[in-house]
């Protein structure tokens, strides 16, 4: 049973998304990403989708993906701090799983992430291929990571 319920990003999600990061600055992401995540959501295309979590009126997630060169790259997935062990980040990805393959079919899917978050994407089938000491910022590692298309 869903406890998400999954709308596009709007404009007026911004400070709840911006919100969401920064319950997350536990090694998951730096304080420096947080104007990195804002562009990202200001300067969202026609090739980005980007979706916020309500639970019980209350945005509790966000995250999307967006093609580039190698395949469809999963782009900032976010669930509230206080929300975490609850099953909603799984929620989360799967949600985003199933509308990249409804969309394209399977395919490669791709992310980079932190060494704190990358035994949760283990979980899904994702494959560490490069490891990027301090890549995301001084002290956090970079985590390249790949699903390749599932049996149905």
């Amino acid at each position: 049973m869903s406890r998400l319920s999954f709308v596009p990003f709007k404009p007026e999600h911004l400070n709840a998304c911006l919100s969401l990061f920064n319950t997350n600055l536990t090694g998951y992401f730096s304080p420096e990403e947080v104007s990195d995540f804002q562009l990202f959501l200001e300067n969202l295309d026609q090739n980005t989708h980007y979706y916020v979590g309500f639970h019980h009126e209350q945005i509790i997630a966000c995250g999307g993906w967006d093609k580039q060169d190698k395949g469809y790259f999963l782009r900032w997935g976010i669930v509230d701090n206080a929300q975490h062990t609850k099953g909603l980040g799984s929620e989360l990805l799967n949600f985003r799983i199933k509308k990249i393959e409804a969309l394209y079919g399977p395919v490669e899917i791709y992310i980079k992430t932190s060494g704190k978050a990358h035994g949760f994407f283990e979980k899904f089938g994702f494959e560490t291929f490069k490891i990027v000491p301090d890549g995301i910022y001084q002290g956090i590692d970079e985590y390249r990571m790949k699903r390749s298309p599932q049996d149905s």
